[in-house]
C-alpha cells in the first residue's frame, strides 16, 4: 500500500511541475463522513491546473485538512489529480483521482479515492469548485470509507 501511495505522490508531482500548468492556492470545508461519524473539515492547500484552447481541463491539488470528531482530532493530507473539460466558458467539469493519508489516534490510514468536480470562474483569478470524493482507506487491519462534500475558494497566480 505504502509503494502504490508513493508512486501516485511522485505522478502528481510530476504533473504538478508540467510548464504550461498556472499555480493557485486554496481554502475550503466540508462535510465528511469518516468511518460513519459526521463531522466538518476545513483545508487549505494549493495546486496548479492547465486549461487549453480546445477546452480540455487537468489539474493536481495537495491540502492539508483538520477535522473535529466528538472526542478527537484527525488531520488528513491528500493530493489529487484532475482531469475535466469546458463545456461553457468559464465553467469547467472534472473528474478526479487521489491519494489520502490521515492521522487518527489509533494510528495512520492511507488510502485511495475517486471524485468529482465542477469549478466556476467567478474572477480573472479567482474560482469557486465544489468536489465530491470518496476513499477506500486502510489502517492497519482495519479498512474504512472517508468520504466529503467540500466548498473551496481557488486564487490562481
Amino acid at each position: 500500500m505504502k509503494n502504490k501511495l508513493t508512486l501516485a505522490v511522485i505522478t502528481i508531482l510530476t504533473l504538478a511541475t508540467s510548464a504550461n500548468a498556472k499555480i493557485d492556492i486554496h481554502v475550503g470545508t466540508s462535510k465528511v463522513k469518516l468511518a460513519g461519524e459526521s463531522a466538518t473539515a476545513y483545508n487549505i492547500g494549493w495546486g496548479t491546473n492547465s486549461h487549453n484552447e480546445n477546452g480540455f481541463y487537468w489539474g493536481t491539488q495537495f491540502d492539508i485538512s483538520s477535522i473535529k470528531l466528538k472526542d478527537h482530532n484527525v488531520t488528513s493530507f491528500g493530493g489529487d489529480l484532475k482531469i475535466g473539460y469546458s463545456f461553457i466558458k468559464d465553467l469547467t467539469v472534472y473528474a478526479l483521482v487521489g491519494a489520502l493519508g490521515q492521522d487518527l489516534r489509533q494510528g495512520q490510514g492511507l488510502g485511495f479515492g475517486y471524485g468529482a468536480g465542477i469549478e466556476y470562474k467567478a474572477f480573472n483569478n479567482v474560482s469557486l469548485n465544489v468536489e465530491s470524493k470518496s476513499y477506500a482507506m486502510s489502517l492497519e487491519e482495519t479498512d474504512y470509507d472517508f468520504d466529503s462534500l467540500g466548498l473551496n475558494l481557488k486564487y490562481t497566480f
